[in-house]
């Protein structure tokens, strides 16, 4: 599977647009990276990863993933069936994760502003 989608250069399959949106986004943070200071970016890059871990979280809620199979017994009987994942402990696990990032997203820019700024020195004044 690609990041684009289960898509390759040469399949006749379009990719699909929500791992096309995806992977265009994550090429623009990493790209924005480079014209933003360092301590606003990072805390920036931190709240959209967790923005998009969730939204990715919530896809797997609205439509899960699923597993289907087919067969037969020696006997010819048609065997088959199909398992839905379900959220488990490690769904709980990505959830709080995207939440630290975000909540240290959220933190380091309000912490940026509130830094003290250093005091501008004048030359000193001629005659005093």
């Amino acid at each position: 599977m690609t990041s684009l989608g289960d898509w390759s250069l040469d399949s006749t399959t379009p990719p699909d647009t929500f791992y096309l949106v995806l992977w265009a986004l994550i090429i623009t943070i990493a790209v924005l990276g480079l014209f933003f200071p360092s301590a606003r970016w990072w805390a920036a890059a931190a709240m959209l990863i967790g923005a998009l871990i969730v939204v990715l979280l919530i896809g797997l809620v609205l439509e899960p993933p699923l597993l289907m199979w087919d067969g037969q017994l020696p006997d010819g009987t048609p065997t088959g069936g199909m398992e839905i994942g379900c959220p488990s402990v490690g769904y709980g696990l990505w959830v709080v994760g995207a939440a630290a990032l975000i909540s240290a997203g959220i933190s380091g820019l309000l912490a940026q502003t509130k830094r003290p700024r250093p005091a501008i020195q004048r030359p000193p004044v001629e005659g005093v």
